[in-house]
């Protein structure tokens, strides 16, 4: 390991192999949004003529610092870190900056009647047939971008994979819309044993545990928050409590 020179010393260069380096940064707060550990790739032959400066601006000036010997490619190291920061940045970038407000059907829309019109207008109105109104609560309304990345997230990290039925019943969004998003985070497997199922992509499931490998169950109708903890619905418990309260005649109303 060599520490780069400094006051501070923010920067570790550690030597793994031959022609294999890493770059670790320190936790000081000018690192706080970008990933702490790179990895160096050598390339191209030993530089020749290549001198980094240093200019101390209280003194008003420059010495020599060291001779550039070797050319590099650095590129974050894909681990956890990486990949908090990573889902971050994403939902950052999600987030809208304006927000949608939906009028309700007793406010001005903005139409404008002439004077004298309204009756003409009410009368043409009623000879047409009108569809029946659809309630906000059956609509499948669109939540903001970074709402939906962050269900998404909080899905797979449940189960590994996903069917896109699955998600649909899980987030409750229009298809269109799912799967715009979901083609930004997730990958879909069309073959082998997932097949037809979506995983996260690797920048994004460094933080999956073993445990969350398996396949969500098919047709989720509602929140998975309580799958696999002791607080599930016994199956056994309430076949036993239906035969024990009587048949379907006893469920009704009529005497």
């Amino acid at each position: 390991m060599f520490p780069l020179k400094g006051k501070n010393r923010l920067i570790k260069l550690i030597f793994i192999l031959p022609f294999q380096y890493k770059l670790i940064l320190s936790d000081h707060e000018r690192y706080e949004d970008i990933p702490k550990e790179y990895e160096l790739d050598v390339i191209g032959q030993q530089m020749h003529s290549n001198y980094c400066f240093c200019e101390d601006r209280n003194i008003n000036s420059v010495s020599l610092s060291s001779t550039v010997t070797g050319n590099f490619n650095i590129r974050p190291s894909v681990n956890a870190d990486y990949s908090k920061k990573l889902r971050e940045r994403t939902l950052l970038a999600a987030k809208p900056e304006r927000t949608i407000r939906f009028l309700e059907e007793n406010e001005n829309r903005g139409a404008y009647v002439p004077p004298g019109q309204s009756t003409v207008v009410d009368k043409f109105s009623s000879l047409v047939p009108k569809k029946p109104k659809v309630t906000m609560e059956q609509k499948t309304t669109r939540i903001p971008k970074n709402e939906l990345i962050d269900s998404l997230f909080g899905a797979f990290e449940k189960f590994a994979y996903w069917t896109f039925k699955g998600l649909k019943d899980y987030v409750k969004q229009p298809e269109s819309y799912l799967k715009e998003v979901l083609n930004e985070i997730a990958i879909l497997d069309k073959k082998g044993h997932y097949n037809n199922c979506y995983h996260l992509k690797p920048e994004y499931s460094q933080n999956i545990s073993a445990e969350t490998v398996s396949v969500a169950p098919q047709g989720v109708e509602v929140s998975l928050e309580n799958v696999g903890n002791e607080e599930d619905y016994s199956y056994e418990a309430l076949e036993n409590e239906y035969e024990a309260g009587g048949s379907d005649e006893d469920l009704s109303d009529d005497p």
